[in-house]
């Protein structure tokens, strides 16, 4: 019987195809994660630094990886308990 890791799960999302950057194809993890990150950008207008998107992202994916990471963007954005405010955003070291 062969035993699947959570990373491995046939329910896990997966681009429609492979997302290719600089020559690498993106893992479905990495494509999560930049679809995620990219369309709450899109949302925020490039207000939220990609740092945090992508730390949001990491911990997101591990209760979400099933789910498509634009609609997870959508509802993280609505969300005013975990929506990034303009003074978080603009703050800046």
């Amino acid at each position: 019987m062969e035993c699947k890791t959570p990373i491995e799960s046939s329910a896990m999302w997966k681009p429609a195809a492979p997302i290719v950057v600089a020559g690498y194809t993106l893992s479905p993890a990495e494509a999560w994660l930049r679809g995620f990150t990219q369309e709450y950008s899109s949302l925020s207008n490039r207000a939220v630094p990609l740092e945090q998107l992508a730390d949001l992202g990491i911990e997101l994916y591990s209760s979400k990886a099933d789910r498509d990471p634009t609609e997870v963007a959508h509802e993280e954005f609505e969300n005013p308990a975990r929506r990034f405010g303009d003074s978080r955003a603009s703050a800046r070291p």
